[in-house]
């Protein structure tokens, strides 16, 4: 988003909020109502959290260290895969 956008952004902030709650309170339209609403929580509230599927080896995800597994070659590749079969710091088990 440009300098320019976010400042009018900024400016009309006021203007647009009381859009949106114009739209989630009155709208003929429920999708219109659901949307107003949804833009009124996540800016709010902050959006939800959305899960993430996969396993993780100390902050990195299985399928990223067999990648650097496989190119353990490289100088990159070598020091992760190097990192990722440490064992866990401070006793910790593995995820």
């Amino acid at each position: 988003m440009t300098r320019e956008l976010k400042e009018i952004c900024r400016h009309e902030a006021p203007t647009l909020v009381k859009e949106l709650i114009r739209l989630a309170t009155g709208a003929e339209s429920e999708a219109v109502r659901v949307a107003a609403i949804k833009e009124m929580f996540d800016r709010g509230f902050g959006k939800a959290a959305q899960p993430i599927k996969g396993s993780m080896t100390y902050g990195v995800s299985q399928q990223l260290s067999d990648l650097f597994k496989e190119n353990a070659g490289n100088t990159l590749g070598a020091e992760i895969a190097r990192q990722t079969a440490l064992p866990p710091p401070n006793g910790e088990k593995p995820h």
